[in-house]
């Protein structure tokens, strides 16, 4: 059953570079390890990119870093700290079409994650993940947002001993997935409009943002992120399949030659 019924009044339809993916949701399944963004701001501009194209962007200025429960579920939360730190980062930025230029309103046409926590002092952990976003889908409510990525580049320094696991390129061309949980819902808001969605929409530690939004629309919301990613099997991994493989066929072509030998070569 589809996420949503509206009238194509209230919000788009056709999602996807050339219109051709569905509008609801794509249904990505958490995964770990996983990157929680906190006190997130979702800040649409309309037309951020060009006529033809708004961004939508996720603020964030707290993060946890959660390796899953089969790794012992440890958790690693960097908040910005000090002068210089205060001013939240964008994390993830949505290209959407919004309705000009013959592209249908809230069709996908690119965007990135860049996550980056842990500046000072200089021996704090830090960690980063960069990559490209390659699908989006929303719940016509405006409810809940979701997106499919690839990780091109994944950094760590000073990681405690609990997530000792977590080395430059852990994850590095494998997939990703994002989850974003609006409280409020779009509301009046749609696509071809400038909105902010957060717990304090009026923040002004947001107004480096706000400059080329037009009277947006400020809801205040409760705004969820997860992102997370899927390591990639280590080569080693791969060569061992491939000699374990190797080792069976010969078996069984050992064993059928005797069989031969024996006059029974079925």
């Amino acid at each position: 059953m589809k996420v949503f019924r509206f009238s194509a009044s209230v919000l788009a339809i056709t999602l996807g570079a050339a219109g051709s993916a569905q509008a609801d949701l794509l249904g990505v399944t958490q995964t770990f390890p996983d990157i929680s963004l906190s006190t997130s701001y979702l800040i649409y501009d309309h037309n951020g990119v060009d006529a033809n194209t708004g961004l939508l962007r996720v603020v964030a200025n707290a993060s946890t870093l959660n390796e899953g429960m089969a790794a012992g579920n440890s958790t690693l939360t960097q908040s910005y700290l000090g002068p210089g730190d205060s001013t939240p980062d964008v994390m993830l930025s949505f290209q959407i079409r919004n309705g000009n230029g013959g592209f249908a309103l809230g069709s996908f046409a690119g965007g990135n994650v860049s996550i980056g926590y842990g500046t000072s002092p200089a021996n704090t952990s830090k960690f980063s993940w960069q990559g490209a976003i390659t699908a989006f889908g929303f719940q016509a409510d405006g409810r809940a947002f979701d997106a499919a990525w690839s990780v091109a580049a994944d950094q760590y320094l000073n990681m405690p001993a609990s997530l000792g696991q977590f080395v430059g390129g852990l994850l590095t061309g494998g997939a990703g997935g994002i989850k974003i949980s609006n409280s409020a819902g779009f509301g009046a808001a749609n696509f071809g409009n400038d909105w902010v969605f957060a717990t304090n929409a009026n923040s002004p530690t947001i107004n480096s943002y706000l400059g080329g939004l037009t009277t947006p629309l400020k809801i205040n919301s409760t705004v969820l992120v997860d992102t997370f990613a899927t390591p990639v099997p280590e080569s080693d991994t791969f060569l061992l399949m491939t000699v374990g493989l190797a080792v069976i066929a010969q078996i069984a072509r050992r064993r059928k030659a005797l069989k031969c030998t024996s006059g029974n070569c079925a």
